[in-house]
């Protein structure tokens, strides 16, 4: 196993600075080898291979783009392949939509929200299915989608826990390179090998899974495509409109609601009486707590990470 990057000490398991962790994954990951060469006329949204028509190599075509190039006269173009990557959900908890409850049972929903937040990074799904919380079938379930996909994202069994199970999964089948993440939600995120496949692991609960997806794990797979990502996304500043408290020294990403009044940015936490889910729903944005910050009063200047419709 591999030291992690930017290790922050928490004990006896020591987490990593999430600036670090995405130059890491980005630093590690590249585009696809090969290229296809496809029609103009189904161009949008592909990711050109190749500086083609004045536009430069791991661009993303938007509709403009499209326009350029037909103005050009390139009726075909060549483009990244599509990664492949498959989803699996662990959990004996877990139980498919449609289904009764029973105590303590849940409706597998992680896998609908990663569909729904791959549909703009230009990938192909596969969905593995849920897989108990057992190490041997979780290996095998790991090593089976690594034979023809070029990641796999896998949500739960990444916990501080007993159940860390993909973690050993993870070294047992391939290599490990970071296992924990500094900051909140989203702390139980691996990342690393198995075969030729590229591995996230990411939390059971779908809050950690969003903030890890939006932070990390898009930039990741749109890079894996042959896109070429910024150093980071930008964030904005805001006035904050309620207040906010910790009580850790992590990085947190609160959800968010950012919005103009009187011709001001103001931001507030997403909060509803749905529960966690309709608060997840109702967010545009984070609002950045520091490490060191743990209470930020109303009227404070706060840094913002809008999400927008990429979420």
């Amino acid at each position: 196993m591999h030291s992690e990057p930017g290790c922050i000490g928490e004990g006896r398991d020591p987490a990593s600075d999430p600036a670090a962790v995405r130059d890491t994954m980005l630093a590690q990951i590249g585009p696809l080898a090969g290229a296809e060469y496809i029609a103009l006329g189904c161009a949008r949204g592909r990711v050109l291979a190749g500086t083609q028509g004045g536009l430069a190599d791991g661009r993303r075509l938007a509709a403009a783009d499209v326009g350029l190039l037909a103005a050009a006269g390139r009726d075909r173009i060549a483009v990244y392949r599509r990664p492949r990557v498959a989803v699996i959900c662990t959990g004996d908890e877990l139980r498919p939509l449609g289904s009764v409850l029973e105590a303590g049972d849940i409706h597998a929903s992680n896998g609908y929200l990663l569909a729904g937040l791959m549909a703009g990074c230009g990938v192909e799904l596969r969905d593995c299915g849920v897989v108990a919380d057992q190490a041997e079938l979780l290996c095998r379930r790991l090593l089976t989608a690594a034979v023809d996909c070029d990641a796999i994202i896998t949500t739960g069994g990444a916990s501080a826990g007993e159940a860390d199970l993909v973690c050993d999964a993870i070294a047992a089948g391939g290599e490990l390179l970071i296992r924990r993440v500094a900051m909140r939600p989203g702390r139980p995120m691996a990342f690393g090998r198995v075969g030729r496949s590229w591995v996230f692991s990411l939390a059971g609960r779908p809050a950690g899974v969003l903030s890890a997806f939006l932070c990390f794990v898009g930039d990741a797979l749109r890079r894996l495509g042959g896109e070429r990502m910024p150093p980071e996304w930008p964030r904005l500043p805001a006035t904050l409109a309620e207040p906010l408290a910790k009580d850790h020294r992590r990085r947190e990403f609160v959800q968010g609601i950012l919005f103009e009044r009187g011709g001001n940015w103001l931001v507030r936490p997403s909060r509803s009486e749905g529960g966690r889910l309709c608060s997840m729903s109702a967010a545009n944005c984070y609002i950045v707590m520091a490490p060191e910050e743990t209470r930020l009063s109303v009227g404070q200047r706060v840094s913002v990470q809008y999400f927008g419709d990429r979420a």
